[in-house]
């Protein structure tokens, strides 16, 4: 490297730096770490520095050679538009380079501890020697839905426990980010992941109820829009053609509940979606039961299914709704023995599962408590590519949603028209 030292240039100011990376061919800004410039400065000066050693283009140099120069030289000027340029990239690198130099915490963090000036109440505050949090948060970048903006998140944070957090967003595919998510055990987007110098903050103790603390540092988690993991389709009902992951590029599943009125609304979506994207779409059908007469209802669902008629079931049981849920929970057998019947069912086959099967119930309770790990709070929920939406959205609308996520997951698939509706529902 040369005078090109991380030692020596660490030393340099940010100015300094700056003239240095314009010399080799590189824009930067004083805005960027120090740490930042430097590996750039060193990158540089590495892919440069073949260019300007006469001695790699003597005559003795062999074809063989040459190219091998040439793809290195490649490899290298492609590192250096990756890192300016993408941000997944960048921040691998980092992680990489913390491995093998170690971090310089110390002086990133001295930097942000001289003064800090900051308005609130139309009011200037310039504050000294006060702790500054720093908080990584684990997002998607990819994501441009409004949901993604975590702006509003910032701000209440800063006013409602300081404004001196320090906030830096890194994408959940890079390698800082898995092993956070790894060694912190998480699985929804966006996490918040404050170091302990939050404890030194004013408003600590009033805020703490709303922290995880896992060993030296605390979790805040926000209303999630995106899954890491996705829900488990073993004990689901797929609809349509069983079509694995490899082979389609869209998966929905659906949490839903038979007593909620917001349901009965999307009760036809999944049918819908697989007539729309027909050939590359799987859907799961999951429940979110409420007790009592729902899961009943739920557990009818299943039963049916072994008969292989989910799917008519499930339709009947919303299009009766208000029917079954004004009956006793005793007198539910018959009720739906008797839509068993009306839909060609096997019913004494259907009452034994109905009454007797054990494992269908657990299956049921099981679909409620992934729901509750998921955060579920509002029905109807869809999981799509694993972004979670809550609500009976009308189906243009849906599939509006639909296509965006699959523009961020690289993809684009052929659609076909069918009737639309016009209402909007909220989650219940």
């Amino acid at each position: 490297m040369g005078r090109y030292t991380e030692a020596h240039l660490m030393k340099l100011s940010k100015r300094k730096l700056v003239k240095l990376l314009e010399k080799e061919g590189i824009d930067a800004s004083g805005s960027q770490k120090k740490s930042e410039l430097v590996r750039l400065l060193i990158l540089a000066h590495k892919a440069n520095a073949p260019t300007r050693a006469s001695r790699f283009n003597g005559p003795n140099l062999s074809p063989r050679s040459k190219l091998s120069l040439f793809v290195v030289l490649l490899l290298i000027f492609t590192a250096i538009l990756l890192y300016r340029v993408s941000d997944t990239f960048n921040e691998n690198v980092n992680f990489m380079l913390k491995g093998i130099f170690g971090s310089n915490q110390e002086e990133e963090q001295a930097e942000g501890d001289g003064p800090v000036v900051y308005e609130k109440g139309g009011k200037t505050y310039v504050v000294y020697n006060h702790p500054r949090p720093q908080v990584t948060v684990i997002t998607d970048k990819a994501c441009k839905r409004p949901e993604c903006d975590l702006s509003s998140y910032y701000d209440e944070i800063k006013s409602g426990i300081t404004n001196l957090a320090l906030f830096t967003e890194i994408d959940y595919r890079t390698r800082a980010a898995e092993k956070l998510i790894k060694d912190l055990d998480v699985n929804l987007l966006p996490v918040l992941v404050f170091d302990s110098s939050i404890e030194k903050t004013d408003n600590f103790e009033k805020s703490s109820r709303f922290l995880k603390k896992i060993d030296d540092k605390y979790i805040l988690s926000l209303a999630p829009y995106k899954a890491i993991n996705s829900p488990d389709l073993s004990n689901a009902q797929i609809l349509g053609n069983d079509l694995t992951v490899d082979e389609t590029p869209l998966t929905v599943v659906q949490f839903t509940s038979f007593s909620c009125p917001h349901c009965v609304d999307a009760f036809d979506v999944p049918e819908r979606l697989l007539q729309i994207y027909e050939g590359n779409i799987r859907v799961a059908i999951k429940y979110y039961s409420r007790g009592g007469n729902d899961f009943q209802a739920a557990v009818a669902a299943e039963c049916a299914a072994e008969q292989d008629a989910f799917l008519p079931m499930h339709n009947l049981l919303f299009q009766k709704q208000t029917e079954w849920l004004s009956i006793n929970e005793s007198r539910l057998s018959t009720t739906f023995s008797g839509y068993a019947s009306e839909l060609g069912l096997e019913t004494s086959e259907f009452s034994e599962c109905f009454n007797n099967n054990q494992l269908v119930k657990d299956l049921v309770n099981a679909h409620t408590a992934e729901a509750e790990a998921f955060g579920i709070d509002g029905l109807p929920t869809f999981f799509i590519n694993n972004n979670i939406l809550q609500g009976a959205y009308p189906i243009d609308n849906l599939t509006e949603l639909i296509d965006e996520i699959l523009k961020e997951d690289g993809f684009k698939i052929e659609t076909k028209e069918i009737e639309t509706d016009e209402t909007t529902e909220q989650p219940a």
